[in-house]
Order: C-alpha cells, then structure tokens, then sequence
C-alpha cells in the first residue's frame, strides 16, 4: 500500500510524463519540482552550497566504482574498490580493494550474498522477458550451490 505523499509523487510523475508524451527528461523533472506546491519539492536538495557537497561526494563514488586494476593472477581487469554492505551501514561508509573483499572468507562470503541478493532482483524485475530464461536458469543454479553457504554466513 502506497502512503499519500507516495501516490502523490506516483501521480505528479505520471502527469508530467504525459506531459512530455511518454519520454520524462530529469532536467523536466527538476524544473517542475521547484515550484514548492509540487509533490516532488522536497525530494530534492535546494540548498546550492549542500547539493553541491552531496554531488562531489556522488562523484567520488562513481570514481571509486569505475577504477580498475589488474592482478597479478589475471590479464583481466577487475574493479579496483568496492563497497560491502557491512561497510555502507556504518556511518560515512567506505570502499574496500576488491582483492582485500576477495582475500577474506567472510568478505567474500559477504559479496557472494549480495551477488545472489542482486540475481533474485534482476531476475523479479526482468521475468517477463522469456528471452533471458536461459540466464534465469544460470542464476538458479548459483543459488543451489552457493544459497545455503551463503545463508549460514548471513545468519551469524
């Protein structure tokens, strides 16, 4: 159930995209949004000198997620940094070397989570296209022989 201020949005989202005939542009989203009557007002940051930082720091993490390194047991490039989910709860956040994440039993264990937790996502959002039931079955493979390994991490 959406709550009123959701369904407002939903609502404000579906008139502007009819609005702009079934192609909504951010750049139109945000220029509705500055009226502060609209329903999508408060979803953004008005204060110049705030959104900036929090841009820079949205920088810094498309930075850090786009760097990559080759390791010596490879001739493939494998991203240099990445983020686990026990470090994007901790305040701040931070980014670990991904041969760091890969070196640790429990990093590992931990990534392989998400990894499986991302497959059940893409394959809830994506089923409708029969086309990918090929990737589907891959992905349920991994899930039999990594789920129970992985689910006797996440209850520890």
């Amino acid at each position: 159930m959406l709550s009123s201020r959701n369904r407002a949005i939903v609502a404000e989202l579906s008139r502007l995209h009819d609005k702009y005939k079934g192609v909504l542009p951010p750049v139109a989203v945000v220029r509705e949004a500055r009226r502060r009557s609209s329903p999508l007002h408060s979803w953004f940051c008005w204060d110049d000198t705030k959104a900036a930082q929090e841009y820079r720091l949205w920088q810094a993490r498309q930075l850090l997620r786009l760097t990559v390194t080759i390791i010596p047991q490879s001739t493939k490039p494998i991203r240099a940094f990445g983020a686990v989910k026990s470090d994007r709860r901790k305040q701040g956040g931070g980014y670990r070397g991904d041969v760091q994440v890969l070196s640790s039993a429990d990093l590992r264990a931990e990534l392989m989570q998400e990894a499986l937790s991302f497959l059940r996502y893409f394959d809830e959002k994506y089923k409708m296209l029969k086309e990918l039931q090929v990737v589907f079955t891959a992905h349920q493979r991994a899930y039999r022989r990594h789920g129970k390994t992985v689910a006797a991490f996440a209850a520890v």
